[in-house]
């Protein structure tokens, strides 16, 4: 079964300076976090040549390219950009179609051989619907494996670009499912002080975190469904940015929801909803220091000899 990827290149920064309306020829650097430690989660072209890289701290980037401007990342719209290209594909060619980051959606090509003549054909074709539909610019690959076709993505330009057949066999991509969702239920009395019910929920917001590591994935919101005796409620809570991580979603229940929303609760379902890919920005690591040997003959009269040579 080959697979297709369309590559997005540098959607998250194409994405703000259209919303943002940002010069085409100013840099722009997007971050994750407040002040100077946080981290650059996209740059522009222009960002990038001046030596930002995404994983850098804020600061860092101020001193490589100052005249840059700096805004707030912009996960959430990038996944939703790839989630309506997704969509639009699923409705017309197949629906085994999965974001598999900020910049890259797979499609499954088992099953179209009978629509298109090869596999280029079927590239081209389905990059060109994304195109025009998303209005944005993008790059597609074939090949056994997601990694072969990312890499393939990537190496193309205006024509796919499709990886030689080595036998490899892919994992296989699922079929969209809109309520696929990480969820636990907790039971109580009924009498539970608020902040037990609380403990008990960031407890088991622990627990589906740990589903969320091993599957590598992200959520965009938290929902709540409250049992009491006089009957049910719902909470549907919509982050900002897309959660990782227990404590994300512990600060935004704490901005959302106060100690009586727990008041008399006999039942409890939490939810991590709208999962996506991993987004989270790692902190760049600091390359090695690069080993020399030391000059140990004086350079001065080389340099005076080589200036009157001159």
């Amino acid at each position: 079964m080959r697979l297709l990827c369309l590559y997005f290149p540098r959607l998250s920064t194409t994405l703000a300076r259209r919303d943002h309306r940002v010069p085409r020829d100013l840099p722009l650097v997007l971050v994750s976090g407040e002040g100077d430690g946080a981290l650059v989660a996209g740059a522009s072209v222009e960002a990038a040549m001046a030596g930002v890289a995404i994983g850098m701290a804020a600061g860092a980037a101020k001193e490589r390219c100052p005249a840059a401007a700096f805004l707030p990342d912009n996960a959430n719209a990038s996944l939703e950009a790839l989630e309506q290209v997704a969509s639009i594909l699923r409705n017309r060619a197949t629906p085994f179609v999965v974001i598999v980051s900020r910049e890259h959606i797979a499609v499954s090509l088992a099953g179209l051989e009978g629509r298109f003549a090869d596999e280029a054909a079927a590239a081209d074709r389905l990059a060109s619907v994304a195109r025009e539909w998303s209005g944005l610019d993008l790059r597609a690959g074939v090949g056994d494996t997601m990694a072969e076709a990312c890499e393939a993505a990537r190496a193309a330009r205006r024509c796919p670009v499709i990886a030689p057949a080595t036998g490899a066999v892919a994992e296989p991509v699922a079929a969209y499912d809109e309520s696929r969702r990480l969820s636990a239920t907790l039971r109580f009395e009924g009498h539970e002080a608020a902040r037990e019910v609380r403990g008990r929920l960031l407890k088991q917001l622990g627990r589906l975190q740990l589903m969320l590591d091993g599957r590598e994935e992200s959520a965009r919101s938290l929902s709540l469904e409250l049992g009491r005796r006089g009957g049910r409620e719902t909470l549907v809570l919509l982050s900002a940015a897309p959660m990782h991580s227990a404590a994300e979603a512990a600060q935004l229940l704490a901005s959302r929801t106060g100690d009586a929303t727990f008041a008399g609760v006999t039942s409890l379902t939490v939810a991590f909803g709208r999962l996506g890919p991993r987004v989270r920005v790692e902190r760049l690591a600091a390359p090695a220091a690069a080993r020399g040997r030391a000059i140990s003959a004086p350079v001065h009269p080389v340099q005076r000899r080589l200036l009157r040579a001159g």
